[in-house]
């Protein structure tokens, strides 16, 4: 284990005369471990294609803290576990912000305790709403001059969305900290949003094609692809449907990139109805299927019968009708055993569609061989 005047995990000095055979070497190991990745998490933003690397990271250095006492913790593992946790909306990021704080004033850093209590404020905001966060604001109150000019503007942009498009783009200004493009993109969104509120979708669109070429360059598919669904949404909302297709797709890519089976119901949805709008049968067909698959890992039935719905439309739409009952009737036997039975309702209703157009004799001819060919296959 490498010499060092100060502890990078730990705020406090390492002591010369500690004996090393009262030392569990598991530990120190552990330590180091801790070590390397907040050093590594110091100066990397929570961007780029390894961002669920850094999750991990996190998560190890955050195991460590749960065998020291938050005396000795660092306030920087504090502050990158708010971030995450900010961005993923879990409510633990005002109590790490908070711990943070705590640390920082008691090795004497104001700045940094400023800058964690302002980033535990905009916590509360951007979770229970402003009007929850005003009081603890005003406690803070301002300071001439400001030791934290971003987040203090940031979270000026949060308490008073009156004066968010003002303080963001201060923000913004500021904002050229390659390890800070995380909050920089965040803050692009946000921008955007405040745009939107005021009526300029064509400013939205602009800053958020500087989210997308931020999030490019860091190689962040998830990010990549909230930006394009952001445009994708201001094109479909100011009735140019055409304009949102690829920004559509590109989101869609990048939420099966992600592996993240919400966004990839949410945007294929979206975009399976435009090809279906559009008669491409064979660009919607793949993209049912795929919602087909999220929906049922996440036990989203309704989402699995809507997408059997859309993927049965590819095939009536090219004269297909007996692979339509293949799909719909396929699906509809793993809805009831799942007891789906709102959406199994759905399927029934389409099943009904598919008999009108086949008519009776033909219909009842395919659903016969498929129900024989799903009971062989079990």
């Amino acid at each position: 284990m490498p010499d060092a005047q100060r502890d990078p995990l730990l705020d406090v000095p390492v002591d010369p005369d500690a004996r090393e055979d009262l030392v569990d070497e598991a530990f120190l190991d552990r330590i180091y471990d801790g070590q390397r990745h907040l050093e590594h998490l110091r100066n990397h933003p929570l961007l780029g294609p390894d961002r669920h690397a850094a999750t991990e990271r996190i998560r190890a250095v955050a195991a460590v803290l749960q065998e020291i006492p938050d005396d000795l913790a660092s306030a920087d593992l504090f502050r990158l576990a708010g971030d995450l946790s900010l961005e993923a909306g879990h409510g633990e990021a005002v109590d790490r912000y908070l711990r943070g704080a705590a640390a920082a004033r008691r090795k004497g850093d104001f700045r940094c305790e400023r800058d964690l209590h302002l980033r535990a404020c905009r916590a509360v905001a951007r979770m229970r709403g402003a009007e929850s966060a005003r009081g603890f604001f005003q406690e803070l109150g301002k300071r001439d001059p400001e030791p934290c000019p971003i987040t203090f503007a940031l979270t000026c942009a949060d308490i008073d969305p009156s004066t968010a498009r003002e303080n963001l783009e201060e923000a913004l200004q500021l904002l050229t900290d390659p390890a800070r493009a995380h909050e920089r993109l965040m803050a692009l969104e946000d921008l955007a949003e405040a745009y939107l509120a005021g009526k300029e979708p064509s400013r939205a669109i602009d800053v958020l094609k500087q989210a997308l070429k931020l999030a490019e360059q860091w190689a962040d598919q998830g990010r990549a692809g909230h930006a394009h669904a952001l445009m994708a949404t201001i094109h479909l909302t100011t009735g140019r449907p055409e304009a949102s297709l690829p920004h559509l797709e590109a989101a869609f890519a990048g939420a099966i990139e992600e592996d993240d089976d919400l966004l990839t119901v949410v945007h294929g949805t979206v975009l399976c109805g435009l090809y279906l709008d559009r008669e491409r049968w064979s660009d919607a067909e793949p993209v049912a299927r795929r919602i087909l698959a999220s929906a049922e890992r996440r036990g989203n039935w309704i989402g699995v019968a809507d997408a059997a719905l859309a993927w049965s439309a590819t095939f009536v739409g090219q004269d297909r009708a007996s692979a339509a009952v293949a799909v719909v009737g396929r699906t509809l036997l793993t809805l009831r055993q799942q007891n789906a039975h709102a959406a199994a309702a759905l399927l029934h209703a389409r099943l009904g569609e598919l008999r009108a157009v086949m008519g009776d004799e033909a219909f009842d001819l395919v659903l016969r061989r498929v129900l024989a060919a799903l009971g062989s296959a079990t």
